[in-house]
């Protein structure tokens, strides 16, 4: 297959979250302790073992939806912790905004070794390289900047759209302004996958990433020359792939392994998928 575009997540897929796991955790209960309530460390801990055993049946509710497993990485597994705390404890102190930012500031996750060689790869086969994040796009913009000093073209050559909002389950914005034929391709989205994990709906309507996936393609349906590579195959892949686009699934270490209804919904898709290392990526091309 000869890709036109390839769509990256950030976290996880091309950065190793697994070796900054405990500090991120460490320095976001100290941040809780200080700044919310002291005191609060062991059950802050009992509850991110409770979210790791829940899931994947129980999802990522930051928007109020289930978005995803709760315990697919530490960022999700951390915000699960603290939302179940705070209800059960009944605590109405505000928890800082910024405190997942400030703790990932302070165990910032290291790229994946084979991240150059991978975006050589698809610069070689003149592929179109777009990240398509969750986070900040002037994060990411200076990570590549640093990873990709004295490859000027080649990091020019890639585009950045941050705060994408792929945990949220939405309707395209009212003011954003697509093509007809962009507009039918989301609404025909079924609400949710035919597959449930363990009872619960995988939910595909995500506006904030369609609009994201739109603009790579200039406003008009580029799906089945595109490859989407994510870790998490509900808040990265479902929805592109049900959009008509290629995907690849990179394996994620435990205690955030990837889970087996993830690799069967690779499974299904026969040739249009794959699932492996981020390196494994290159065989597609």
């Amino acid at each position: 297959m000869s890709f036109r575009h390839v769509v990256l997540d950030f976290d996880g897929t091309c950065t190793r979250v697994e070796d900054v796991a405990s500090a991120y955790v460490d320095h976001c209960l100290h941040i809780f302790e200080t700044e919310v309530q002291s005191g609060s460390e062991p059950r802050l801990r009992a509850a991110l073992a409770g979210v790791l055993e829940a899931s994947p049946k129980a999802g990522w509710m930051l928007s109020g939806t289930p978005s995803a497993p709760a315990g697919a990485d530490p960022y999700i597994q951390v915000g699960e912790a603290i939302r179940r705390f705070v209800k059960e404890a009944k605590i109405t102190k505000h928890v800082p905004d910024d405190l997942h930012a400030r703790a990932n500031d302070l165990a910032e996750a290291p790229w994946r070794a084979e991240m150059v060689e991978v975006l050589e790869a698809f610069r070689a086969k003149d592929v179109v390289v777009h990240f398509v994040s969750n986070s900040k796009t002037t994060k990411i913009e200076r990570r590549l900047d640093e990873l990709l000093a004295g490859r000027d073209a080649l990091r020019k050559s890639i585009t950045v759209l941050g705060d994408a909002g792929k945990f949220r389950i939405r309707e395209i914005e009212a003011d954003v302004s697509l093509p007809t034929s962009m507009e039918r391709l989301f609404t025909e989205l079924p609400a949710a996958e035919p597959e449930l994990v363990d009872g619960r709906p995988v939910y595909l309507r995500r506006g904030g990433y369609f609009e994201a996936l739109s603009a790579v393609w200039g406003h008009e349906n580029r799906a089945d020359r595109t490859l989407v590579c994510g870790d998490i195959w509900e808040l990265d892949l479902a929805m592109p792939t049900m959009l008509g686009t290629h995907v690849h699934l990179v394996e994620r270490e435990a205690p955030y392994g990837t889970y087996d209804y993830e690799k069967k919904a690779i499974e299904r898709l026969g040739r249009r998928a794959s699932f492996g290392s981020l390196r494994d990526v290159i065989a597609r091309l």
